[in-house]
């Protein structure tokens, strides 16, 4: 029984993500496939699922954080889960991509608020609060690998709309604006400078590594920066099913300020270019293909 629900749902989840890559395929574009967990303690053992399945062509884990649904799960937890989430399955990358905090405990209308409980290191529940819950998840989650944070839902405000269960908003008391529908300057707006997006290719590195193809998709070119001309890295091209098609090690400073790397017969479709020097991670690129 459980096989054949496991069995279903894979397939229902690949067909989505082909859906998607077809799109990118018409269209050109390149465009980041996220699979949404709940929690950050149900993350580890949901994505082995999804991946012991067969569904591997997504490109970010994605985790939902609120303190008053996934307690005793505390920021810090929350970033080692993510580490170790990383370190696991270092082909995809990680980040929250819901989270969200209230900056009073009033409300302003019939809707009943979904969020009623605050941490007690972000007690009592105020704009300041709110931003420094902002600020620690994101840090910690950065600090771990992680991509960032996505919050919400900061414009919910409420209005004269209503539902069966009630009039206005469930979460006006959790937005970015008070009750006048005023940016609160000093609450979660104020996090954003802190949640300016990581990326793999600039770690550690002055100048990022460009990956690319030749016109004719039969050669893939790198192009690194002197930083790199240190030790030997490893290039791995995999497929959006997670399928290795290609492991290269080469020695940079043998090869600057390049390399170019002939690619085998592939069908058309959207591949990784994955660039590793020892245990790091330093690129990891999307590319199209074309078919020959």
């Amino acid at each position: 029984m459980r096989a054949g629900f496991l069995n279903r749902n894979s397939q229902l989840f690949n067909a989505a993500i082909q859906a998607v890559r077809a799109v990118e395929s018409e269209t050109g574009s390149i465009i980041e496939i996220v699979i949404h967990a709940a929690g950050p303690e149900n993350a580890d053992w949901i994505f082995d699922e999804f991946i012991q399945n067969d569904v591997t062509g997504f490109d970010i884990m994605g985790i939902s954080y609120y303190w008053a649904w996934h307690k005793p799960a505390t920021i810090t937890k929350t970033g080692a889960i993510i580490e170790s989430l990383r370190a696991k399955h270092p082909d995809y990358d990680v980040m929250i991509v819901e989270t969200g905090y209230l900056w009073t405990t009033d409300a302003q209308d019939n809707a009943n608020n979904i969020i009623n409980e605050v941490h007690h290191d972000y007690s009592p529940a105020s704009p300041d609060a709110q931003r420094r819950w902002l600020v620690d998840l994101t840090t910690a989650v950065k600090t771990a690998g992680g991509l960032g944070v996505i919050y919400w839902e900061p414009a919910w405000v409420s209005t004269n709309c209503f539902t069966q269960w009630g009039q206005g908003s469930h979460q006006e008391h959790a937005t970015f604006f008070d009750f006048n529908h005023n940016l609160i300057q000093e609450g979660g707006i104020a996090w954003l400078p802190t949640n300016t997006p990581t990326n793999a290719k600039e770690l550690n590195l002055a100048h990022p590594i460009r990956i690319f193809t030749d016109s004719s998709h039969r050669i893939l070119n790198l192009e690194w920066p002197e930083a790199l001309n240190t030790d030997r890295v490893q290039i791995s091209l995999i497929s959006s099913a997670g399928k290795l098609m290609l492991s290269k090690m080469v020695i940079p400073a043998l090869l600057s300020p390049g390399y170019q790397l002939q690619l085998p017969e592939l069908a058309a479709g959207i591949y990784f270019v994955v660039v590793r020097q020892g245990e790091g991670l330093v690129a990891r690129e999307k590319i199209w293909i074309g078919g020959r």
